[in-house]
């Protein structure tokens, strides 16, 4: 199946595991994997008040109508988030530390 998996079935994914299944055993049966499976059990628990430790989907709909980004881009920058620094970034803070240190080697002349 695509990465992309309809509402219907992740809602039937969530209602299995709510009957007592685990993620790990519908991953197998079903080829989403079991932290997806996860992913969409925390997300329905959220926007059905059974959870309150992060946003609902209205919510994450709003912010991202208030910024004026699209859901798939808003999921795209939390994806980058979660991945770290680029590598244009790091290139930049390993640049940076060297200039820092000819600016001290230089009495903080150059630099």
């Amino acid at each position: 199946m695509p990465n992309n998996y309809p509402p219907e079935f992740r809602r039937q994914m969530v209602e299995l595991v709510r009957a007592g299944r685990t993620p790990e055993e519908l991953a197998k049966e079903f080829q989403p994997s079991a932290q997806s499976i996860r992913t969409w059990v925390r997300q329905a628990d959220l926007d059905d008040g059974r959870r309150q430790d992060g946003l609902t989907s209205a919510e994450k709909d709003e912010l991202a109508r208030l910024l004026g980004v699209s859901r798939q881009g808003y999921y795209a920058w939390a994806a980058r988030r979660r991945c770290g620094p680029s590598a244009r970034a790091r290139r930049d803070a390993e640049l940076t530390e060297r200039n820092r240190v000819h600016h001290q080697a230089s009495d903080e002349i150059y630099g």
